[in-house]
């Protein structure tokens, strides 16, 4: 983890991951810049991180009851934006940050889908602040100033995504404030072409005095701009963008709003109450529940603005967080239903309504009943399966990244490789490619690591050696597409 030692300590993912916590609805999670990189390295395509919370991978598409939500992990460096991944377990002091940067290979893997419904995005797209309140951003985050005046705020790759998909929704997070705005969309936009790229992500908070290399970084080109010979007719995506990142997950920060997102799908399988509560995560996330939330609800407005933080300091809170704290302020649907007290046996004049009071009317009786919470169907998105076949061979794990071919020769290998998924795979062979595959069909969760072992000492770390695995998850994912894994394949 890309963490100066003095904050290496364990926080409270290894409840989830061991069992002895269960989060309570579908989480879907990206990754960040202080993840435990050589575990989601691991779910390179997607997997379950831990029961009832699944990450996309480092670039993937899934569908929740019939919502497309589409992600990019990391964070954006121009320098290792070309690599391949190279990247080996146990990480030295450049690898274990270079791991979490964006690649050309997984953002051109995006750009082959339709429109998602949502996308989501650790770093914010370059250039989002001017379609929000600025002034408002800057009264918070002075210090952005100058990045901003520079066009060097957010990440270009992400932006060109925002432009050519054009999807209805996009989270990020990683500034550490929230920030609403809304992205108009038009034809000439959207090819995503005509952004600056900045050498370096002013985004990227440094957490060391230097951020050196054991490795000198070859020099990298600036992202290709798309321009319209590039590409074909642009897919019709919605004609805004509504974006939304939140504050860090701190107790009186804005780190939580209820979205509420329409979906004609209603699966009637009742979801069992969650074992335990959970705590809320820094990584970035959408939890999506099928039961219809609230209209927007957001975090409540805090009366004291956040102290400014300097941008050259890692905003990792040095004292810890308290978690029930954060807990009392999430809604009560996020972690398990009030407790009540044991009510009397009923007698026989017993009634929904107390005999002093005159009955409610039945229509009235109707309206107070709520609905049964009911299980949010994860399926695979046919679209990403046939991206993640076709441009397989391109996916390096050396230094250099492998030349990808030409925009129409995208579009033919994925056509071809939507036949052979659709040929191949039973739940769609059956229906005529119409079917849909339950991620759990193909991937459970598996423990590939133990759990937590006594360490020898603040900032020591563990007493096992770092190592790699094979996780079965990834393995399932691999044979459904019928490609090699890649990844970390068993041991010959």
């Amino acid at each position: 983890m890309a963490v100066p030692e003095k904050y290496r300590r364990l926080g409270e993912f290894h409840k989830y991951y061991t069992g002895a916590s269960v989060a309570p609805i579908l989480t879907i999670v990206i990754g960040g810049n202080h993840e435990a990189s050589n575990y989601m390295w691991e779910l390179y395509h997607g997997g379950w991180l831990a029961p009832n919370i699944y990450f996309l991978g480092f670039s993937g598409c899934v569908n929740v009851n019939g919502v497309r939500i589409a992600g990019a992990s990391g964070i954006y460096n121009q320098a290792h934006y070309r690599w391949g991944y190279s990247e080996r377990v146990p990480y030295h002091s450049g690898a274990v940050r270079s791991i979490y940067h964006v690649r050309h290979y997984d953002v051109t893997k995006l750009t082959q889908l339709s429109p998602p419904d949502i996308i989501m995005s650790h770093d914010w797209p370059q250039g989002i602040e001017h379609h929000g309140d600025l002034q408002k951003l800057l009264k918070a985050k002075s210090f952005f100033a100058s990045d901003i005046e520079k066009g060097e705020l957010g990440s270009p790759p992400m932006m060109q995504l925002l432009r050519k998909l054009r999807p209805k929704r996009w989270f990020s997070a990683h500034l550490h404030v929230k920030f609403e705005a809304t992205v108009s969309h038009s034809a000439s936009q959207a090819d995503g072409s005509a952004l600056p790229v900045a050498g370096t992500n002013p985004d990227e908070i440094a957490i060391d005095d230097f951020d050196e290399f054991d490795d000198p970084a070859p020099a990298a080109e600036a992202p290709p701009p798309q321009t319209a010979t590039d590409t074909e007719v642009a897919p019709a995506g919605a004609t805004e963008t509504l974006f939304l990142a939140l504050d860090k997950c701190v107790r009186g920060r804005q780190y939580l709003e209820i979205v509420d997102v329409p979906t004609a799908y209603d699966p009637t399988t009742p979801q069992p109450e969650p074992s335990s509560s959970s705590d809320p995560s820094a990584t970035s996330a959408t939890p999506i529940s099928s039961t219809e939330p609230p209209a927007a609800t957001p975090a409540p407005e805090t009366t004291t603005p956040a102290a400014e933080e300097p941008n050259t300091e890692d905003n990792i809170e040095e004292d810890e967080i308290n978690a029930a704290l954060l807990a009392a302020d999430l809604p009560t649907s996020f972690g398990g239903p009030p407790k009540r007290r044991d009510a009397p046996p009923p007698t026989a004049s017993s009634s929904s309504t107390p005999s002093h009071l005159p009955p409610r009317p039945p229509q009235q009786q109707q309206q107070q009943q709520l609905p049964p919470r009911t299980l949010p169907e994860l399926t695979y998105d046919l679209e990403w399966l046939a991206i993640s076949r076709a441009l397989h061979p391109y996916l390096s794990t050396q230094r250099d990244e492998i030349p990808l071919p030409s925009e129409q020769e995208m579009k033919e290998k994925v056509s071809e490789a939507r036949a052979w998924i659709i040929a191949n795979v039973p739940a769609l062979a059956a229906d005529n490619g119409e079917g849909k595959i339950k991620v759990l069909d193909v991937q459970q969760f598996v423990m590939t690591a133990p759990g937590p072992v006594p360490q020898r000492g603040p900032g020591r770390g563990p007493q096992m050696p770092l190592s790699w695995f094979t996780n079965p998850q990834t393995e399932a994912f691999c044979a459904l597409i019928g490609v090699e894994n890649k990844i970390n394949p068993p041991p010959q």
